[in-house]
């Protein structure tokens, strides 16, 4: 029986492993929400993808790669900080009522939109 788990257990860790963390979950859903409620694009596609370590959220019309670039940070605790990563993005959110910031940081944006 044992040995049967443990079998069971070694074919469903690599499921668990790549999950997307809840409060990054949350943030893209709050994009979503975003772009649906205020017409940017519809329909709107929010994906979101883990890239070299961070986790980032791409909100384009149904189609193109183009559109808004956001980069998500979260807490232990289920927090979750939106940044936005290019102009679209801080375009897209000039005037809403999403919590978000400007990413300062040097960000590969064509390199990180090709990931998507």
């Amino acid at each position: 029986m044992r040995k049967q788990l443990f079998i069971i257990g070694m074919f469903a860790l690599p499921v668990f492993t790549g999950c997307t963390p809840e409060p990054v979950k949350e943030a893209e859903e709050a994009l979503t929400l975003h772009y649906i409620n205020n017409q940017i694009y519809s329909p709107v596609d929010c994906r979101t993808k883990e890239i070299d370590g961070d986790y980032y959220v791409f909100c384009t019309p149904v189609g193109p790669k183009i559109g808004g670039l956001y980069q998500i940070e979260y807490t232990d605790d289920g927090q979750y900080q939106i940044f936005t990563v290019n102009g679209k993005a801080a375009q897209h959110t000039e005037k809403s009522n999403i919590q978000v910031k400007r990413k300062n940081d040097y960000v590969d944006i064509s390199r990180i939109i090709d990931e998507f």
